[in-house]
């Protein structure tokens, strides 16, 4: 597989604003196979990367602006805000799938009900979404 062609892409739209271009989309935009552990190594080769395109003043900015933030206390406050939080972020947002996104928020919320997993089969069936 091409990581180079993955990379360039994918550097270009985190460059380009408030997108959020994740491993799979690359991938699939680029028509390649979704192969879990190169989408995995890719993730992880890149996490820093991404991690910094969303902690320049440029990008604050443009979050401040996208949001209607304009009095220089507010962009202070999220600016600060902004740091922490994406400092919180991990792997998952650019290296899950969005059905795998969308099966993890649903057993998080199985689990805090205090309710078994079920197998992945009957939680696909019940989003409605491949197995």
């Amino acid at each position: 597989m091409d990581e180079n062609a993955i990379e360039k892409l994918l550097v270009a739209d985190w460059a380009s604003g408030l997108r959020l271009t994740t491993v799979p989309q690359a991938m699939r935009r680029l028509s390649l196979t979704d192969e879990l552990d190169f989408r995995s190594r890719t993730a992880v080769r890149l996490y820093g990367l991404w991690q910094s395109s969303l902690g320049t003043p440029e990008k604050v900015q443009e979050i401040a602006s996208a949001i209607g933030l304009k009095e220089s206390s507010d962009l202070e406050a999220l600016s600060q805000g902004w740091a922490g939080q994406i400092g919180t972020w991990g792997l998952a947002p650019i290296l899950l799938t969005d059905n795998e996104k969308l099966m993890a928020r649903h057993m998080r919320a199985i689990r805090l009900q205090g309710q078994a997993l079920p197998d992945s089969e009957n939680i696909a069936a019940a989003l409605d979404i491949p197995p």
